[in-house]
């Protein structure tokens, strides 16, 4: 796992660092796209370091979460899925969380789905994790997909304009920070490999646990019940309560509810421009009919590039104001968009092997060919360097 690092970016002015909202060294709130450029451009050491340790932080918590799931294995909590019991983590999370609220649905599954049901009630680490355990792909996806923006910015047609660079690296930052707590908070609650076949809830409890559910009286059975839950949720926000990434939520509140309001903003916008294609013509409102096909690209296109302001780094957004720019405004605008598309798919254009063994979409294929052939144009001996 990477260790401290020293920070880059600081003001020229204060010499203060920009930091990420965990305290630890960031890109900062003020900085602008040509920095960040020569950031992924020319980076000297502390600069190396300090990309190295981002770009490993998603696969670090990625691992961590596998243990987890390995754990949860090897204590049959697969077992809460019944036949599926191969699903995968989210399935197990989504389930637990639908039993909790109605536990004798779960009890009433069988012995096999009761028994996991139970052991993972009991189970206060099981718990207290969930939330991180859904949270974190967000957070990584949200991690690579601002690195990779930014490196094909440094690196290809994709163009940013300081606003979104700025967007961009307030997003890396927040979600860097939530993934260095949430890697903080899986260490902590690391088991070995052993705890997980012998540990887990005293069976004692398990059998007790289930008796509740074997309460003849019904008034008697719920107050128990209730009781029970009652609890486990104070237990429950007891560990919580502990968690770096608990207490990051309230410190970094205002980011968080920042990037929540921009990404529903976009989300607006995005339908706007959905509708406004001309090849979306099921129920669309009847002044969008009656305009011309280029009034309606163009209007997709102005609606598209506003949500990318706000979310920079949503492919769809993308996609959209690379195909209206292509057919309206010109090739260059197009590029940038159609780039930033594939490389939030992780997808170079100019470098084959991140394509060669994909299978791709309709959509994939017709980027590719539309920067294939301008690049052949506009730079055909060093393809991929602007």
């Amino acid at each position: 796992m990477a260790a401290e690092v020293p920070a880059r970016l600081a003001s020229q002015e204060s010499g203060k660092e920009d930091l990420a909202p965990d305290g630890r060294p960031g890109f900062g709130r003020e900085v602008d796209e040509s920095s960040l450029l020569r950031l992924f451009r020319t980076p000297d050491e502390a600069d190396q370091i300090f990309l190295s340790e981002l770009r490993s932080l998603a696969e670090d918590v990625g691992i961590l979460v596998s243990i987890t799931e390995g754990f949860y294995r090897e204590r049959r909590y697969f077992n809460l899925l019944g036949s599926a019991q191969r699903g995968d983590l989210e399935q197990l999370l989504s389930s637990y969380r639908a039993y909790s609220l109605d536990p004798s649905s779960a009890i009433n599954q069988g012995q096999a789905v009761s028994m996991a049901f139970a052991r993972m009630h009991l189970d206060t680490r099981f718990r207290t994790r969930i939330d991180i355990l859904r949270e974190w792909g967000y957070e990584a996806s949200q991690l690579r997909s601002g690195l990779r923006v930014l490196e094909g910015a440094a690196s290809s047609f994709v163009v940013l304009g300081d606003n979104q660079a700025r967007s961009v690296a307030r997003r890396i930052d927040l979600a860097a920070a939530r993934l260095r707590n949430m890697r903080l908070d899986l260490e902590a609650m690391r088991e070995s490999m052993e705890s997980a076949r012998t540990g887990g809830p005293d069976p004692h409890q398990v059998k007790a646990f289930l008796a509740l559910f074997e309460i003849g009286d019904r008034d008697a059975r719920l107050k128990a019940i209730e009781a029970e839950r009652l609890r486990a949720q104070t237990e429950e926000k007891r560990m919580t309560s502990v968690l770096f990434t608990t207490k990051l939520k309230v410190e970094a509140a205002p980011e968080l509810e920042w990037r929540v309001n921009s990404n529903a903003q976009a989300r607006d916008l995005l339908e706007d421009a959905l509708e406004a294609l001309p090849e979306s013509d099921d129920d669309v409102p009847a002044e969008l009919r009656r305009l011309g096909k280029t009034k309606r690209r163009k209007y997709a296109r102005e609606r598209s590039i506003e949500g990318l302001e706000l979310d920079p780094l949503n492919e769809e957004l993308a996609w959209i104001a690379g195909r209206t720019s292509q057919l309206v405004f010109g090739e260059f605008e197009a590029a940038s968009h159609y780039d930033r598309f594939l490389t939030l798919r992780g997808i170079r254009h100019y470098q084959e092997a991140t394509f060669r063994e994909r299978d791709l979409t309709e959509r994939e294929r017709e980027a590719l060919r539309f920067l294939d052939q301008l690049e052949q144009r506009v730079n055909p001996l060093n393809p991929g360097q602007r």
